[in-house]
């Protein structure tokens, strides 16, 4: 192939991926990127809006996708799910953790991405008491972790049994 030929193909390539990047992490549920956070600050409070409906006392672990969803927005999802199944089967028993698929490009569910400050696919803690969220933590190290599963399914499990110990289930 002649050098030209060699640009254009790789041109191409890479604006596929840039769109397939920009089609994963966009949504129209929020505006911009939900505040980091970092060791040792305390958790958001959440909005007294935020209900959790599917739990009375608990912990709430929500995992939050768009409608367009790639590979890598896939397996984080797969990793959080097998670290909830395989790790808190007791307290899932027990209802004292619920595992909650939202996606945030649907109706129903903006208000509830913009209360959480969703604005691309991520994993939400959620503490609950009567039925309201007390505390919660937008978990976006997932996506550091995305194509580490045993450190995914870690840190999931790291942040679990942080908000567990809050509820008093663990």
């Amino acid at each position: 192939m002649n050098r030209q030929v060699t640009l254009v193909i790789l041109s191409l390539v890479l604006s596929v991926g840039a769109l397939a990047a920009v089609g994963c992490s966009q949504s129209t549920a929020g505006g911009g990127d939900p505040p980091a956070a970092k060791p040792g600050d305390s958790p958001a409070q959440a909005p007294e809006a935020v209900r959790a409906e599917t739990l009375t006392d608990g912990v709430l672990v929500y995992y939050f996708h768009g409608d367009r969803r790639c590979p890598t927005c896939l397996g984080i999802q797969a990793g959080i799910e097998q670290a909830v199944q395989e790790r808190f089967a007791a307290e899932l028993a027990s209802r004292k953790l619920v595992f909650r698929e939202i996606n945030f490009d649907e109706d129903a569910n903006k208000a509830l991405a913009m209360q959480f400050q969703i604005s691309f696919s991520s994993m939400v803690v959620a503490w609950v008491k009567g039925g309201k969220t007390l505390e919660w933590e937008n978990c976006d190290k997932v996506w550091d972790l995305a194509h580490d599963a045993p450190k995914l399914m870690d840190y999931t499990a790291e942040r679990i049994r942080v908000y567990l110990a809050k509820a008093g289930a663990k």
